[in-house]
């Protein structure tokens, strides 16, 4: 850990993204800033995986090594000049420290630099990154030849025979790219270090910069003071609207004055704002008809594994792994049933086999809360050729009520999402989420379920299972009290 005003590359993208974001960085950072997410896992996870391009390649920072050991175990590398490549090599230089994925041994003395991406191509952020490891490698010493970024190939498809890394990694050159980025390095970290080293945080309203390019984690820390109506969270509110609004002073919603152009759905929610009263559209009881009941209530749950996990699949590929359904009778009861792959093949096939087993002899409406499902089914169509035609069957039924509630309904807890999360607490009190362990969230339940498919779970499988099973469930009874309650509305 690097305390101060060391400038490490997380923290120079950080203040290139946000002065303030630099500044708490450096001085108050949050207290869980280190736990390990599926973004961080995937990343290592690829990361490691690029190793294997470099047969004979060393480990400069390992587990328990303190950076300087990492930057003195680097060094020894570099002069001992029979390794390769030096993975996790640490560079310093003055204030400046940089973590290279990849420093490969080129021709003549000269470096190769490799940095590794687990996206599927080549972004603007990623020559800003490595751009600063090619300025700190220079200050460090190092005579740096090529610069590459490598990432994962989206068309690569698993065989039987395992993984291939040449195929599943692109290397791409950008050498031209980071050193024509690299003239400006030296102002913006000159620009950063004065940020770092100042006494009180820099004084900057947050907005769009704290999503691009990346999520800020002191979003909350930095919104805290906002209002719940705050204009950032207005549905496409649009940047010059916004910057519009900003300049006048005004952060409420309910303060949106007349004169500013709004659509039809903003003016309905800033006058939700503004009465206390939900908005609920006089059209919403016709809308409703096709939706019944009797229905079906169902969800989904998938994941997208970065490195694929079974023969026949790519990097990234949706694949649905659990379903829960409700069925509600004309009078009301109630039924549930669902299903949970075994995680140990591809579980396209005994998904859409068990859920065709209980749709496809049915002629109800099919209420889901979003386009997935549909798309979902879709893909599976196309995969599952034997059951394309029961596929588009069902997916022909399918009921979408997040496109009614966003046409017909506005309640301002909302707090401009119509996320299911959101909705549900808001509309029936006794629907909650905060209740649930392990997982609570789609991504939660990906990141369980790819952790047992890849048999990383050491003695927590039963635990996950029950998890993702209580959590899709709840998702798809949450739409039940959804739908039951715009029935009472109307």
């Amino acid at each position: 850990m690097l305390n101060g005003a060391w400038l490490t590359k997380s923290r120079f993208l950080a203040g290139e993204q946000c002065p303030k974001r630099l500044w708490q960085q450096c001085h108050s950072p949050l207290e869980n800033g280190n736990e390990p997410s599926p973004i961080t896992e995937t990343g290592i996870k690829v990361g490691q995986l690029a190793h294997r391009l470099f047969p004979n390649g060393a480990v400069a920072w390992t587990e328990g090594q303190t950076v300087s050991q990492a930057i003195a175990a680097t060094s020894a590398f570099v002069k001992e000049g029979s390794t390769p490549a030096i993975f996790e090599a640490a560079l310093q230089s003055g204030k400046l420290f940089a973590r290279v994925d990849i420093l490969e041994r080129g021709q003549r003395g000269a470096w190769n630099i490799c940095e590794v991406k687990s996206s599927t191509e080549v972004k603007d952020e990623h020559i800003d990154d490595v751009a600063f490891q090619l300025h700190v490698a220079k200050e460090a010493g190092l005579r740096v030849s090529r610069v590459e970024i490598i990432h994962v190939n989206k068309d690569y498809v698993l065989k039987d025979q395992g993984l291939e890394p040449k195929r599943y990694f692109r290397r791409v050159d950008v050498t031209s790219k980071a050193k024509k980025r690299s003239r400006d390095i030296p102002g913006m970290i000159a620009e950063c270090l004065k940020i770092a080293n100042k006494d009180r945080t820099p004084d900057v309203e947050p907005w769009t910069q704290c999503h691009s390019p990346y999520d800020c984690e002191f979003l909350d820390r930095c919104t805290a003071n906002k209002p719940n109506d705050w204009i950032f969270y207005l549905p496409h509110l649009g940047e010059k609207r916004g910057e519009l609004l900003r300049a006048k002073g005004i952060e409420s919603i309910a303060k949106i004055p007349e004169d500013v152009p709004l659509t039809e759905h903003q003016a309905i929610i800033r006058d939700v704002y503004r009465t206390g009263h939900p908005y609920i559209s006089p059209g919403l009881k016709s809308a409703l008809r096709p939706f019944g009941p009797p229905a079906y209530y169902l969800d989904f749950e998938t994941m997208s594994p970065a490195i694929p996990l079974y023969p026949g699949t790519r990097p990234y590929e949706r694949l649905p792994f659990q379903w829960s359904l409700h069925a509600r009778a004309k009078n009301g009861d109630l039924q549930h049933s669902g299903f949970l792959a075994d995680g140990r093949d591809d579980p396209r096939a005994a998904f859409a086999e068990s859920l065709l087993g209980k749709l496809a002899s049915s002629t109800e409406p099919i209420i889901v809360y979003s386009s997935y499902e549909g798309s979902t089914l879709a893909q599976l169509a196309k995969v599952l050729k034997q059951h394309r035609k029961a596929i588009k069957s069902v997916t022909a039924r399918l009921c979408d009520l997040l496109a009614i509630m966003r046409k017909h309904v506005y309640y301002a807890d909302f707090g401009g999402s119509y996320s299911i999360k959101d909705v549900g607490p808001v509309m029936v009190p006794n629907i909650r989420y905060d209740d649930l362990e392990n997982v609570a969230d789609g991504g939660a339940a990906a990141w369980a379920f790819e952790r047992i498919a890849s048999g990383r779970c050491k003695g927590e499988e039963d635990n996950l299972r029950r998890a993702l099973e209580e959590y899709c469930q709840r998702d798809t009874l949450a739409m039940v009290e959804i739908h039951s309650q715009l029935a009472k509305i109307t």
